[in-house]
């Protein structure tokens, strides 16, 4: 087995529309606090396969089609052995078209697609031989937080794989936790993640974080005064993770890992479809607003106003199709998801494997948003409900959570012949 470890600068330039907030902010850059990468792994058993992890909020399918169509052309691979993540920051710019923000600049997209390709390429050429590929999970108090639930979980963990050349060391990490720490700020950043990867390169480690099922999991920063944080919040979050992984790589378990397998599988994810009186409701109450200095009555507006013309016309999906992809590499996966996932569904499918190492890459490849628990929708929470208008689609129905982690545990369950 080969790995190979790369990374292009994707810093957009200052003045972009940053991404995450939605409501017609027109939040645009006005400087750098730290530059976006990104980052790719590539691992080989004689044929290759890829993980490359972007600086960005998420991905949509016409992007994660072009950006497959580049790096399986340059790097030579089939396009079904890449996955492609996101570590969802909100201060990087918009590349997929949320409602209430600009449009995307075709320039900053053309670019990325072209610096993703060449960090596969480089990867995929600098690919040394493996003497020891090693696995971890160890303690880690963690900065997050449960914004839906006071007496929802958080992680207490952090988990990777390790492989080690006789020149590298490179380590993919995973640790659930919304990267909103600066809350909705102008500069732009990668976040606690970036000042993550930053630590563990000084320390001598090509890292490549995956951001974990955290749809409902915050930093601590925002629990009192949600928004709050600062840079100094950023590089305390990535110094604690960082000393917690150290700790992790220094007892890692060695195994046998000669192939690495891929596949994947998608299920549909039915609408709740809104009826055309809630929807004339909703519109006559947003249109009573007097006052709309953040916008949001004006935000309902153009919701209320779009998906009525669906209704009337007849153009629209009564599902989704959600992509899951995993990649077996002996006594670990990597499992991609399609959102943001809530914590719950991926102990669950980490508690149905307790022989194996799961990491799971939330906002993976092309995302539908926000994947709740039942118990949200119950509550009418935030992620069951008004998100879902910022990603331009109706509403999921209660028992997506569940249906994901079966076919999750489906996926995984089919790669362990």
């Amino acid at each position: 087995m080969k790995v190979g470890y790369a990374r292009r600068e994707i810093t957009p330039p200052v003045g972009i529309p940053l991404s995450g907030y939605g409501f017609f902010r027109d939040r645009r850059a006005v400087g750098v606090a730290d530059p976006l990468y990104v980052r790719a792994v590539a691992i080989e058993d004689g044929e290759p396969a890829l993980i490359a992890a972007f600086d960005l909020l998420g991905l949509d399918s016409v992007l994660v089609g072009r950006l497959r169509k580049k790096v399986a052309h340059v790097a030579g691979l089939e396009k079904d052995r890449l996955m492609l993540a996101c570590i969802h920051t909100h201060s990087g710019p918009n590349v997929i078209p949320l409602r209430g923000e600009p449009r995307r600049r075709g320039a900053y997209l053309d670019n990325l697609v072209e610096q993703a390709g060449a960090a596969a390429q480089e990867a995929r050429e600098g690919a040394q031989k493996v003497r020891t590929v090693s696995r971890f999970r160890t303690r880690f108090g963690g900065f997050s937080w449960n914004r839906a639930f006071p007496d929802g979980g958080v992680s207490r963990e952090v988990s990777g794989l390790v492989f080690k050349t006789y020149q590298q060391t490179v380590a993919l990490v995973n640790y659930p936790c919304h990267p909103v720490t600066l809350g909705i700020n102008k500069e732009i950043s990668a976040d606690y993640p970036g000042a993550f990867n930053a630590i563990m390169a000084e320390a001598g480690v090509s890292s490549l974080f995956l951001t974990g099922p955290c749809g409902d999991l915050d930093p601590v920063v925002n629990r009192d005064t949600w928004g709050r944080g600062t840079k100094e919040h950023t590089d305390r979050y990535a110094k604690m993770l960082s000393r917690a992984v150290l700790r992790g790589l220094s007892r890692a378990k060695p195994f046998r890992a000669d192939r690495v397998s891929t596949d994947f599988a998608r299920f549909r994810a039915n609408y709740r479809m809104p009826e055309r009186k809630q929807l004339r409701e909703a519109l006559a109450q947003a249109r009573s607003v007097k006052e709309d200095p953040d916008r949001k009555a004006h935000f309902e507006i153009c919701w209320a106003q779009e998906n009525l013309e669906l209704l009337r016309s007849g153009r629209f999906a009564r599902s989704a199709s959600l992509y899951l992809q995993a990649f077996r590499i002996g006594e670990a996966v990597v499992l991609a998801l399609p959102g943001e996932v809530f914590f719950e569904f991926g102990e669950a499918v980490r508690a149905a494997f307790p022989e194996l190492e799961i990491l799971i890459a939330t906002n993976a490849n092309s995302v539908v948003g926000y994947i709740p628990s039942d118990r949200d929708f119950e509550a009418a929470g935030y992620a069951s409900g008004l998100a879902c208008k910022f990603y331009r689609r109706f509403p999921f129905e209660p028992g997506i959570g569940a249906k994901l982690v079966n076919r999750s545990v489906e996926l995984v369950r089919s790669m362990q012949g």
